[in-house]
């Protein structure tokens, strides 16, 4: 996801669109997995649905990288902040504060005033609500694009990539290390981007560099990538015996399992040369992603059937196979109308485009 503006490749508009379903899907899914004992039928369909989704961050990373690094910009550091650093740095701001009274709101009801300095922590450590992380990796792409714009312009497209799969690496090792010492989260908000780097690197490399191989090939590593995450949580939860941990190692970012399958998924999104559905529905959903992402958990929340996932559309009714995605394109569509409807109040677009 990015706040730039929606001129551009017909991949990365569809990309956004795609990516932005992909996470509405994850967090739907995540629901159920944590709703359901570990290892029955309904856990294993949210589990599948669950490990399908993980590239979705991934992909918007991606995207920034595409955007940010493209060798042709030529504006003033001046310049380029005021367009891009303050039109996150605004949002997250709000969104912030916005959130985090959102989740005190049943303690106000009872007459209590929520705490100061728990709200201090969860801002330095960039987690003020569990979806926000995002804004603060994205305002680190912005803050740096620039620099790392002009180091890449040194180094050949062999070093590009040299130094891309190094970053890989370092950061998949760093990930694996967190989780196996039971640090898996960064401690600060300004940490957020620094693994994210290669994927944010990848996206200049496949938009510019990368001749994508063909379709069944880059099907076949997502396929298989998806079906070893959504073992490797069954796995974890035969050994630790927590069929719902928050989100093991399996599921992170840059693990073994999602790295292919969000690098296999952009370059299958590169190829895509048509608008998904059309070109109106594109020029419209595009530059709202950023909207759907900030406000999709707000609507999941609001709606009571939502709330009690394992009570609404139950499996006697409807199998989880069908009602996960049902619920996701409602909350998907939910968000995306509450997302345009603010996009046409004056002021208040530019915490949502």
């Amino acid at each position: 996801m990015t706040t730039a503006p929606a001129s551009r490749s017909i991949w990365i508009d569809n990309a956004r669109i795609i990516a932005i379903f992909a996470v509405v899907l994850l967090h739907v899914a995540a629901r159920f997995v944590y709703a359901n004992p570990g290892g029955n039928i309904n856990w294993w369909f949210a589990d599948i649905y669950d490990a399908a989704v993980r590239w979705g961050v991934p992909v918007f990373a991606m995207v920034s990288g595409a955007l940010l690094l493209d060798p042709g910009r030529q504006e003033s550091l001046g310049t380029y902040y005021k367009k891009r650093v303050l039109r996150v740095a605004v949002p997250i701001v709000f969104w912030s504060v916005l959130y985090y009274f959102w989740g005190t709101v049943p303690g106000m009801l009872r007459g209590e005033m929520p705490p100061l300095m728990p709200f201090v922590y969860k801002l330095m450590e960039g987690t003020p609500f569990y979806h926000l992380w995002f804004l603060y990796m994205i305002l680190g792409f912005y803050v740096f694009a620039p620099f790392i714009r002009k180091a890449m312009t040194a180094c050949s497209v062999r070093e590009l990539f040299v130094l891309d799969g190094l970053l890989f690496f370092f950061a998949a090792a760093h990930v694996a290390h967190g989780y196996w010492v039971g640090n898996a989260t960064d401690a600060l908000a300004t940490d957020k981007f620094l693994v994210y780097l290669p994927y944010f690197i990848a996206g200049h490399l496949v938009k510019e560099h990368i001749r994508p191989p063909r379709p069944w090939i880059l099907a076949t590593i997502f396929v298989l990538s998806v079906t070893a995450a959504a073992l490797g949580r069954y796995v974890l939860y035969q050994i630790t015996g927590v069929p719902n941990e928050l989100e093991p190692y399996a599921y992170a970012n840059l693990s073994l399992f999602v790295i292919p399958m969000a690098l296999s998924m952009c370059l299958l999104l590169r190829q895509m040369e048509r608008p998904l559905f059309s070109e109106a529905f594109v020029k419209t959903a595009g530059p709202l992603t950023f909207g759907i992402y900030l406000i999709h958990p707000a609507i999941w929340d609001l709606c009571p059937p939502f709330a009690a996932v394992s009570d609404w559309l139950p499996p006697d009714r409807l199998s989880p196979g069908l009602s996960i995605p049902l619920q996701a394109v409602l909350v998907f569509t939910l968000s995306l109308a509450a997302s345009w409807a603010l996009s046409k109040i004056k002021y208040v677009n530019k915490l949502v485009v």
